[in-house]
């Protein structure tokens, strides 16, 4: 007797596979990676699978904060530009889905777009210079329809934790880094909360545990609030950047752009 399947529906497993001339559909897809590196860092980009970067890599540490093969299986664990949620019709946040187009590629580069029914186009250009700099994404929306519209898009990076690692939020303003207390508005270990950009710099996400803070700067331009969402057992932190949601004139962009770091210093010894 073979092991594992002995019949599809009410047919025996051979007559199935005399259908197919002996041969099983593929178990396996391709998937095309555009990488980036320096001295400090490895960048993994899919455009194919919603253009998310699926690897962030500070090879200092050895620690990926994106997951790399898991976050292409799982979904989870990469960075993804998502749909921000409409007051006016509120319904769950999913990820803007299917294949984004590599318009540009430098050695240091590469620039994604992703043209969306409503005729927005979405740009992301994702930059590793040469030494030790930070990964540099700049978030473009342009509306290239007729009529205004509210640009709710989103990148949506959900930095894993390493585990199921407890973790603190810190905020820099002029320089100087402080604690940002948690908010629960459900159940711990589970956080979440808008924050003002106001004369925020910079904002980060420690794990004490694995000695792994994972950093990000705060745009001065066209950006209307940070979000943060903790999710402890599902091992992940999303530090989001939420546009300006004035309705965007046909013609017109709005760009943000922020640096990513990793590091093993907590940020007030930074």
């Amino acid at each position: 007797m073979y092991m594992g399947v002995t019949a599809l529906g009410d047919d025996p497993i051979e007559a199935f596979r005399e259908r197919l001339h002996g041969q099983t559909p593929p178990r396996y897809q391709r998937v095309a990676i555009e990488k980036l590196a320096n001295d400090r860092y490895e960048v993994w980009v899919t455009p194919e699978l919603c253009g998310a970067v699926v690897k962030f890599l500070d090879k200092h540490s050895g620690m990926d904060v994106f997951r790399g093969e898991k976050a292409v299986l799982s979904g989870c664990w990469q960075l993804q530009d998502w749909g921000v949620m409409d007051p006016e019709r509120p319904r769950i946040e999913e990820g803007i889905s299917g294949p984004y187009t590599v318009v540009e590629r430098t050695p240091d580069s590469v620039v994604l777009e992703k043209g969306l029914d409503n005729g927005l186009t979405l740009r992301r250009q994702m930059t590793l210079k040469p030494g030790s700099t930070p990964l540099e994404v700049a978030f473009t929306v342009t509306n290239r329809g007729t009529k205004a519209i509210v640009p709710l898009v989103k990148p949506h990076p959900e930095f894993w934790l390493q585990g199921t690692n407890r973790a603190e939020l810190w905020i820099e303003r002029q320089g100087r880094w402080s604690e940002q207390p948690l908010e629960y508005p459900g159940r711990p270990p589970t956080g979440a909360e808008f924050l003002e950009p106001g004369d925020i710099s910079r904002w980060a996400a420690w794990v004490p545990g694995k000695h792994l803070t994972i950093m990000a700067t705060v745009p001065k331009e066209n950006v209307g609030k940070l979000f943060y969402f903790f999710n402890i057992p599902n091992e992940h932190v999303n530090l989001e950047l939420v546009p300006v949601l004035t309705p965007l004139d046909p013609g017109a962009s709005r760009t943000m752009k922020a640096e990513y770091a990793v590091g093993g210093k907590k940020p007030s010894r930074m």
